[in-house]
């Protein structure tokens, strides 16, 4: 049996890189959560709650929480969305003219006097503020939509306000997708907190689709043997670990062949000048870090193998 307490979850429908929220009792740092057999970042803990962030991958999963995914308990159904504006608008007003007619005619006195029939004058006139109400209604419902990050059209007023695109973010592809892109970023930062734990460093890496491990100079010291700085510059460097993606290598011939310049580029066998042997990683994933880091520190990237 576990030593934790599920008691409820919110958040069963979350954009990606959204929080669900776990409540419960008996929480530590020690315990992981997972998006089905996908480990997820757990961005926030205390004995009755967790925070646990959505990752890239949309669709529908089983939220679980654990010591270890075999011995995991299951929270709920969490459905991750691809673009925040599937999520609900809090506060969405429905009414009609007829409604609203009838509401204003039930604020008029009773009486012979105010006959309140469809063929009367209170009727018609109350039909027509109906309309202008109604109009108010609209205003309303489109101000609590455009002062929401996840369903907002004003894509350059909240961008103006939040500094975005981050420094080498492009957007691309069509209209549509540039503009849900848009809208994830502005949604994205205006909801996130922190700064300076890994847990957040590593929720930021996550919304780029990178599982990576977070080190610390000074707690994980062996992981920076290659750095020849000394012992005081060491303490200001963390380094980010996470897959390069490498699933094969290709062999670059040139053997005893002789090379020769075509045109201004030098090539021998297969192997060409300036060609690189491998390359990988994420120019804007890159830019946001450098960014969001703490600017006494020096963030380091590093990549294991692996498909």
């Amino acid at each position: 049996m576990p030593d934790f307490l599920v008691r409820n979850y919110a958040g069963k429908k979350v954009a990606k890189g959204g929080s669900v929220f776990v409540y419960g009792a008996g929480f530590t740092h020690s315990i992981k959560a997972w998006f089905g057999e996908t480990q997820a970042v757990v961005f926030d803990c205390d004995d009755g709650y967790m925070e646990i962030m959505a990752g890239e991958s949309a669709g529908s999963f089983t939220l679980k929480i654990g010591e270890s995914l075999n011995d995991s308990v299951d929270v709920g159904v969490v459905y991750v969305l691809a673009d925040v504006a599937e999520l609900p608008v809090t506060g969405k007003i429905r009414h009609t003219v007829d409604e609203l007619c009838v509401a204003l005619l039930g604020l008029l006195p009773r009486g012979i006097s105010w006959y309140k029939g469809s063929d009367g004058v209170f009727y018609r006139l109350m039909k027509g503020f109906a309309y202008a109400v109604l109009e108010i209604y609209n205003l309303v419902e489109l101000f609590v939509k455009e002062s929401s990050p996840t369903h907002t059209g004003s894509f350059s007023e909240w961008e103006d306000e939040l500094q975005l695109p981050e420094k080498g973010v492009v957007y691309s592809g069509t209209a549509a997708d540039i503009a849900a892109k848009r809208r994830s970023e502005i949604y994205r930062k205006s909801c996130k907190k922190g700064g300076c734990s890994i847990s957040f460093f590593k929720s930021v890496a996550a919304l780029f689709g990178i599982n990576a491990n977070i080190y610390e100079y000074w707690l994980n010291p062996s992981e920076f043997s290659q750095i020849t700085d000394d012992e005081d510059q060491k303490r200001f460097y963390w380094m980010i670990r996470s897959n390069s993606g490498m699933s094969g290598v290709i062999d670059l011939r040139c053997g005893n062949e002789k090379g020769e310049y075509q045109g201004e580029e030098f090539v021998c066998g297969n192997a060409r000048s300036g060609m690189r042997l491998r390359s990988w990683g994420n120019p804007d994933f890159y830019a946001m870090i450098e960014k969001l880091k703490p600017a006494h520190t020096k963030c380091l990237y590093a990549y294991s193998q692996g498909a």
